[in-house]
């Protein structure tokens, strides 16, 4: 593809029967901007409530499905009284990430994270002599 005229896309060139000019590998569609999940929500009960049918609607509903299920695995760790192990929360952040969706407590879950690796920092430059024990930690 020398000139923009003659660029296709992934897409475009498999529907096309071509092969796609910049392969392999061809890179993995992912969206920058997620919405979140209560206006994904609101947006599906409003299309519910107008009584026609939506073909966009299923794969938003499988989207929602998806996030709600993360969403409850998500609180479900915030939620609980024990210790939570930091790669518990790496693992759950990843795979929050990987929604189209943004669940709501993905982001309670990232700042959790990041004051985690925050104190993780202050402490090992404690314990390697970096830092001053006398000097409170917060």
């Amino acid at each position: 593809a020398d000139a923009m005229a003659d660029f296709l896309c992934p897409e475009c060139a498999r529907l096309r029967g071509q092969e796609y000019a910049f392969a392999p590998p061809l890179p993995v569609p992912k969206h920058t901007r997620r919405p979140k999940l209560k206006f994904v929500s609101a947006l599906l009960d409003e299309a519910e409530g107008v009584g026609v049918f939506f073909p966009e609607a299923a794969p938003l509903q499988l989207l929602r499905s998806q996030a709600e299920a993360w969403q409850a695995d998500g609180a479900a760790l915030l939620e609980s009284s024990g210790v939570v192990e930091a790669t518990a929360v790496e693992r759950a952040i990843a795979a929050g990430e990987e929604c189209e969706v943004e669940p709501e407590a993905l982001a309670t879950l990232r700042k959790l994270y990041t004051t985690y690796t925050a104190w993780e920092a202050k402490a090992k430059a404690v314990l390697n002599g970096e830092h001053a024990t006398d000097v409170e930690l917060s």
